[in-house]
């Protein structure tokens, strides 16, 4: 064997080794779970198959996107999504009556409601009519879609106006609205198919992006990112806060409020698996659900019966910036599976799953 090659090898299967081990350490087999609840916390009925995304309004009312399925799912979740009967949904919670329980939303219009897999939510407001619309990020089965509909408050009803449908939309996780008709998104995975996705996650390879949508055109605004998750606009919608699930952070980016293009300002290490950012509606604080041990939610993503953790951050915010990281919840999977966000209102905080429950918990400790 020439001196040459054995180099070659050696290099090889340094770089092999190297990898394998920022896999495993960011997979999380090290890590271990300390149980901690805020206050008080029960589970909300109607529930059972997920809460991936919430989007709250001013006034307390909360949007709760449930049965998700996601396009590289494997054959263990779809056999389970289809043995427990389970379908696309968007909830309605008030904070302000939370013993009212959720609300199933109707859907009205030309919609085809077989063929829904919400996934990430955000809504905008009109500020003369008071008209709320609200954006859901859509895995159809062909492709992916962001739905906007009009929620009807009288009737308990979503009333949908339009799907957004383009090839710069092929893999999308989250959007982040800053108008009637314009939006942020994240391409999470370059691939929909299980196998290619799954080559893409082990392999680490940096193909997501954020994009945008000003009403005409879309644009690749940031890229190079290892599955940029869910995705969060400050109050004023001066800032656009970015989950990288795998790497483990936060990113902080100033917008130009025209054109859309984004400034990098900061970056947040979390030491966890952050899924989707909601910012309070009250305060502007930034909440996150996060899943601290990657490995055990990979599992939970194989087969929604194994459990995994679970785990919320509070972050303080000012001017955009995030300071004074507060931790509200934690659990191993033995009560929460797969914590994927959080919403706080006042003293009382939801806390979403993939393909688990729904639980509501009282704040005593902020």
């Amino acid at each position: 064997m020439g001196i040459y090659f054995k180099i070659v090898l050696s290099s090889l299967l340094l770089v092999i080794v190297q990898h394998m081990a920022r896999l495993i350490y960011t997979l999380g087999f090290h890590k271990h779970i300390y149980n901690h609840e805020p206050g008080p916390c029960k589970y909300l009925d109607g529930v059972d198959f997920g809460s991936e995304d919430i989007a709250t309004l001013p006034d307390g009312k909360a949007f709760i996107t449930s049965g998700l399925l996601m396009p590289s799912a494997t054959a263990t979740y779809r056999q389970m999504y289809a043995d427990k009967g389970v379908k696309g949904q968007i909830f309605l919670f008030d904070f302000k009556a939370p013993g009212s329980g959720l609300t199933p939303l109707t859907i009205q219009g030309d919609f085809n409601a077989s063929d829904f897999s919400p996934h990430g939510i955000d809504y905008w407001q009109d500020k003369a009519s008071g008209k709320v619309y609200i954006f859901v990020v859509n895995h159809r089965r062909k492709l992916d879609a962001v739905e906007k509909f009009e929620f009807i408050p009288s009737a308990k009803s979503l009333k949908h106006v339009h799907s957004y449908v383009d090839q710069a939309i092929y893999f999308i996780n989250d959007v982040a609205v800053t108008g009637e008709n314009s939006f942020y998104f994240t391409n999470f995975l370059n691939s929909r198919s299980h196998f290619w996705g799954s080559l893409e996650i082990y392999m680490m390879l940096p193909l997501g992006s954020i994009s945008y949508f000003d009403g005409n055109y879309y644009e690749t605004v940031e890229e190079g990112y290892f599955m940029p998750n869910g995705l969060a606009l400050t109050l004023d919608k001066k800032y656009l806060y970015m989950a990288t699930s795998v790497n483990g952070a936060i990113k902080v980016f100033k917008r130009q409020l025209k054109a859309g293009q984004l400034t990098f300002l900061q970056e947040v290490k979390l030491y966890t698996s952050p899924d989707n950012p909601t910012i309070n509606p009250l305060t502007g604080h930034l909440l996150v659900g996060a899943q601290p041990i990657l490995h055990t939610t990979s599992q939970t993503m194989e087969d929604p019966s194994k459990p995994s953790a679970s785990q919320v951050l509070h972050f303080e915010v000012n001017d955009g910036i995030l300071y004074k990281t507060t931790e509200l919840y934690t659990n191993d999977g033995s009560v929460l599976s797969s914590s994927t966000v959080a919403s706080l209102y006042g003293n009382q905080m939801l806390i979403g799953t993939i393909c688990h429950k729904l639980l509501h918990c009282e704040v005593r400790t902020l």
